[in-house]
């Protein structure tokens, strides 16, 4: 989901060609992995008094049928929509995060749990910090509710980093974070996002939103 919000919005910002056939790829695995987690909650049985679990489920199957309306709001191309779009895939992309910590809660040790949910919240506010990113690389960088939220993601991504790499996790978790900020591709993205929160002006980073 997160892929499909940054390449949604660089499509919609720049119009680009190449990313709009990215973003039918990312489309399609957003849907698979989508459909695997349904099925994998069909399978899982653990104690539900308080009906969260359910209530969880019930929206994380309305997430799903709203999605096809928030990719028309994307398809429509209207730049003036691209802080709504942000918004819509969010809630989303929170809706999954709190029906996954919730699940694993009741199936993981609480190490291994904390361990996973820090890797996870890290990737996540370092790739949110891309998605606001390309909002301050198009044509309305000062927009305030996405600089607000890019200033916010870029202090969550730091801390999150830290408190992963300071904390005790494996190594198949490690290398995952390693991963994502080691590759080659990642680091010039990492260095135009730096610049982003030094408050480099975009055109002196010299990359388009596409580009990005």
């Amino acid at each position: 989901l997160r892929q499909e919000q940054i390449l949604g919005v660089g499509m919609m910002i720049s119009g680009d060609a190449a990313v709009s056939d990215r973003l039918s790829t990312a489309r399609t695995e957003t849907d698979r992995a989508l459909a695997a987690t349904v099925t994998s909650l069909g399978t899982v049985d653990i104690a539900d008094p308080s009906g969260q679990v359910q209530r969880l489920v019930g929206r994380y199957g309305e997430m799903i049928s709203n999605l096809p309306s928030t990719r028309a709001e994307v398809d429509a191309a209207d730049p003036s929509e691209v802080v709504t779009v942000l918004d819509d895939y969010d809630v989303a992309i929170d809706l999954v995060g709190e029906l996954l910590s919730t699940v694993s809660g009741a199936t993981s040790t609480a190490l291994n749990l904390n361990n996973h949910l820090v890797l996870d919240r890290a990737l996540s506010a370092v790739n949110g910090q891309m998605a606001y990113g390309l909002v301050k690389l198009g044509p309305d960088p000062d927009n305030l509710v996405a600089s607000g939220r890019f200033d916010v993601l870029s202090q969550d991504a730091e801390s999150f980093a830290r408190t992963f790499r300071t904390s005790i996790a494996n190594a198949s978790e490690r290398a995952v974070l390693d991963r994502a900020f080691k590759d080659e591709r990642s680091r010039a993205a990492g260095a135009v996002v730096a610049g982003l929160v030094a408050g480099t002006d975009a055109e002196a980073l010299e990359t388009t939103p596409g580009q990005f």
